[in-house]
């Protein structure tokens, strides 16, 4: 086993008995402080790790400060949500709850902790970024995507949002199930995905014409490049149902089945689009928001699994359309 995948392996268990603990915890009061220490314990680590980096990675020079100034930072933030006081005020910035959707409890020791990862994702994925030297770093170290690291990351996320949902510790796998909005979908929901997936096409349709129509053609192609690569690497429509399928049942569960009962939709649809740091702060920010706001009405209306169609349909519906306009262009030599 490499040691980029025992480091994986190690960090998904540790992180799965930190979740397993707060459900333990949320009707054991006395571990409660045991919680405290392994997050806190959790946060120091995360600092030293973006703390090391730019000594152990090709960093940017001039980002290193920025580097370890907002590693700390996001590790504070994860230190300060531990205060019972800080969650109180925290929770105003989350809706109250609607219909089935519990809203976020600061008295819970499972939102608290799904509070922490959050801000450790976030925190990742932008000190990645910058550790990365940005968007030219990350295009310049891009690696496609395989099959297997797509069932992985699917895995996790699945697993994670099955572990927090209380599988083992407060709920059988059948009312887990159902507290992530996964059932059968009707023959109505379908039609409902379907919409908002069209949708959602128009409006990238919309977005990036404008965008393209006030933004000088090589400043798009810099903040573009990674999604190109992206593009670019998917040369069938096998990897594409793969990375469709695989991305709407992992992320739909763990946004919308897990998280969005809790924070709410515009905050997991907002939380959706910063965990993307590929697209930076462009207009395609605002269409990723949008797509989150989409698939989170379906989660709210109708159930998770009626998102987790427009996600797939809305992905592969763009792979589809990208591989057929390479297909135009290198084989039959038009342009689409």
């Amino acid at each position: 086993m490499d040691a980029g995948l025992s480091g994986l392996l190690l960090a998904f268990v540790v992180l799965a008995a930190v979740v397993i603990l707060a459900n333990v915890a949320e009707r054991q009061t006395a571990l409660r402080p045991v919680l405290f220490v392994a997050l806190l314990i959790l946060n120091f680590l995360f600092v030293i790790v973006f703390l090391a980096a730019p000594n152990v990675t090709r960093t940017v020079p001039s980002n290193s400060t920025l580097v370890a100034v907002l590693a700390l930072l996001f590790g504070s933030l994860a230190s300060l949500v531990l205060l019972l006081p800080v969650r109180r005020r925290l929770a105003r910035l989350f809706p109250q709850a609607h219909l089935g959707e519990r809203g976020f409890d600061p008295e819970s020791m499972v939102h608290l902790t799904a509070l922490v990862f959050c801000i450790y994702f976030v925190g990742d994925r932008v000190l990645e970024f910058l550790v990365a030297g940005g968007m030219a770093g990350l295009a310049e170290n891009f690696n496609a995507p395989t099959a297997n690291s797509l069932w992985v990351q699917m895995l996790i996320f699945v697993l994670f949002a099955a572990l927090g949902a209380g599988l083992g510790t407060r709920r059988r796998l059948s009312d887990v199930i159902q507290r992530l909005g996964l059932r059968a979908p009707t023959v109505t929901e379908l039609g409902a995905a379907a919409l908002i997936a069209f949708g959602l096409y128009c409006a990238v349709f919309v977005i990036s014409n404008i965008w393209e129509s006030v933004t000088p053609s090589e400043v798009i192609k810099e903040q573009t490049r990674v999604s190109e690569l992206l593009s670019e690497s998917i040369n069938t429509l096998s990897m594409g149902l793969l990375i469709a399928g695989t991305a709407a049942i992992g992320e739909e569960i763990i946004f919308r089945g897990a998280l969005q009962p809790v924070f709410g939709l515009w905050p997991t649809a907002i939380f959706f689009a910063l965990v993307h740091i590929q697209y930076t702060l462009t207009p395609a920010t605002l269409i990723i928001v949008l797509v989150g706001v989409g698939f989170g009405w379906l989660r709210r209306r109708y159930n998770t699994t009626t998102s987790m169609v427009a996600h797939f349909l809305y992905d592969f519906g763009l792979i589809a359309l990208s591989i057929y306009g390479r297909y135009l262009i290198d084989v039959m030599g038009v342009r689409p």
